[in-house]
């Protein structure tokens, strides 16, 4: 990916950590010294509405990543998937929280396949389970989309990063979390 210019779409619903996933890939852009503006848009979240999150590393004027422009979904819900997917670009990155892509329609697997759309999976939910912090999930998929390449920058960038942002009550499930996302992306 290119660490100059890229757009980035997070995807949820309200609790999985959404504006989290957001503040450490803005943060640690920031802190390589990349120029980076975001964007959120909250429905009812409180409420497990829909929350999606946008990135631009990059010299851009505007927040708002458009249709077709993104390189990479960080898909946190599967569901929120069908609501976002349009706006990744041919060539993109989809990464979704779940057990398998089995969730998705054939016709549009076939059509990410047809735009060259690289799809990928990490149980992020089933791996915060076992690490017994289940709001974690984010940063397991966060994890697992640094290290498969879905999103720019050295992986010692985005661990300092979360260990700088995250409050230390939640320090060591955050890490572990991400590491998790880590190795899950190494068997690739």
């Amino acid at each position: 990916m290119d660490v100059d210019k890229c757009q980035i779409l997070v995807a949820g619903v309200g609790g999985q950590g959404v504006l989290f996933a957001t503040k450490v890939i803005l943060e640690t852009a920031r802190r390589q010294g990349a120029p980076v503006i975001g964007s959120e848009t909250h429905g009812m979240s409180q409420r497990g509405g829909s929350v999606v999150s946008q990135v631009k590393v990059g010299p851009f004027a505007n927040p708002l990543v458009g249709p077709g422009s993104a390189d990479t979904l960080l898909a946190l819900e599967r569901t929120e998937t069908y609501r976002t997917i349009s706006f990744l670009r041919a060539g993109g990155a989809c990464i979704v929280n779940g057990p398998g892509i089995d969730f998705l329609d054939r016709a549009v697997v076939d059509a990410l396949a047809v735009r060259q759309v690289r799809v990928l999976h990490v149980d992020g939910d089933r791996i915060g389970r076992e690490i017994a912090a289940p709001v974690a999930a984010n940063l397991v998929c966060l994890g697992f989309a640094a290290a498969s390449g879905a999103l720019p920058f050295a992986m010692d960038a985005w661990t300092a990063c979360i260990r700088e942002i995250t409050p230390d009550r939640f320090l060591a499930k955050n890490m572990e979390a991400f590491e998790r996302g880590v190795q899950e992306a190494a068997v690739l």
